[in-house]
């Protein structure tokens, strides 16, 4: 068999049978099954096959987040898992990327997509090399070999416990650059108190469990100067501050199950070996370099470190994300929105101020939506001379 689609759902039915519907049509033609993980208390059921894929609901005792993906991912047959959240739909293309993907890369263990919200917004983890969990693709191996996903989390940073794992496994991730899957982020269910909660906790227990001792303090101060100020954009203060006290057991326990990435994965898998590699690469081509990192990203604290290693200047951050205007990390300004020197000229962007010759801009530490984004606009400002990206692991298909 080639693809398990495994749909986990909590008290969402219309959804649920509307992205059943939708992923069947789209896998008709293919040796699939269809897996519906159901988390919540409404009952669901669904005929034998839909679409003519065979279809089966699993009825979890209580909300077991997303460890419930592993009753699915132990009762799937084939070869690949294509994990969905059943507000996500994916495209057309996605189905023949999978397989394709997987048989081109057999070094791959998972596939990441473009997610796209109702909005028109692109959504995707501040961590470039993280795939977003409402829709993503694993070779079914791979993900079991390495444990599945992690208990305790129940929502929110899961996927970043499972990717860590895969790359510690030797697995790599491909990003599939083909169509886009809509992700329609139903509101229901979702309180930012709540989120913001979960958020701090799982990210303190996940740098407590893969990173090295001495990147620990600097990530997690990332995490929470985030966090916090988020917390303070989307009023939601009061869920900052429950993560924060959540965050102490998050830590002990993150320590008693601790598991330290190997220092060459880590490094990989945080950015800090590219930035190393792009660094080597900025003191061959530009004299006295001055460089701006357009994407704060997950962790800038550890980035800024290791300009400040290669004697590189960096001068400020730009990003997209408001919740940091005139903020400063580790001394670093951070430019946002309308303070970012950039404006819209007859349709093109231009810049606002003069840039010295030096100036460097580096894209590829924010989100893989975003990067994208500033590669746009600074090449359509006439900066492409001056713009690097770094290049990270990921496998891009096609």
């Amino acid at each position: 068999m080639d693809i398990s689609a495994i749909i986990l759902t909590c008290d969402r039915p219309a959804r649920c049978r509307d992205t059943v519907r939708h992923t069947a049509e789209l896998l008709h033609g293919t040796a699939s099954e269809l897996i519906v993980v159901n988390n919540g208390t409404t009952p669901l059921s669904f005929p034998d096959t839909v679409a003519d894929i065979p279809c089966r609901v699993l009825a979890m005792p209580a909300n077991l987040g997303a460890e419930a993906r592993n009753e699915g991912l132990r009762e799937a047959r084939g070869e690949l898992a294509l994990m969905l959240d059943d507000d996500a739909a994916i495209g057309k293309e996605q189905i023949p990327a999978l397989l394709q993907g997987f048989r081109s890369h057999p070094q791959a263990g998972a596939m990441t997509f473009r997610i796209v919200n109702s909005q028109g917004q692109e959504e995707a983890c501040l961590l470039p090399t993280i795939f977003h969990g409402c829709a993503c693709g694993f070779r079914r191996d791979a993900l079991r070999f390495i444990g599945g996903y992690p208990a305790n989390y129940l929502y929110y940073g899961e996927e970043y416990d499972v990717a860590f794992r895969l790359y510690a496994a030797g697995f790599k991730t491909i990003f599939c650059r083909t169509g886009h899957v809509l992700h329609a982020r139903d509101a229901g269910g979702r309180d930012l108190n709540r989120i913001l909660h979960m958020l701090v906790r799982n990210n303190a227990r996940l740098v407590a469990t893969y990173f090295p001792l001495a990147a620990c303090a600097s990530a997690l101060s990332d995490v929470f100067a985030y966090y916090r100020r988020v917390g303070q954009k989307e009023n939601a203060g009061a869920g900052f501050r429950r993560g924060c006290r959540s965050a102490l057991f998050s830590l002990v326990s993150g320590l008693l199950r601790r598991r330290p990435l190997p220092e060459p994965v880590f490094k990989e898998a945080v950015l800090i070996e590219p930035l190393n590699r792009m660094c080597e690469e900025i003191w061959a081509r530009f004299n006295s370099p001055r460089v701006i990192l357009c994407g704060v990203g997950k962790y800038p604290s550890l980035w800024i470190k290791v300009l400040r290693r290669h004697g590189i200047e960096l001068s400020e951050f730009w990003d997209e994300n408001t919740c940091w205007a005139g903020q400063t990390i580790r001394g670093v300004p951070v430019r946002t929105g309308e303070f970012v020197p950039m404006c819209k000229t007859s349709g093109d962007v231009a810049p606002a101020v003069l840039l010295g010759q030096n100036e460097i801009f580096l894209t590829g530490t924010g989100s893989l939506a975003e990067n994208r984004r500033w590669a746009e606009r600074l090449t359509a400002a006439g900066l492409g001379s001056q713009t690097l990206t770094l290049a990270s692991s990921l496998l891009a298909f096609p």
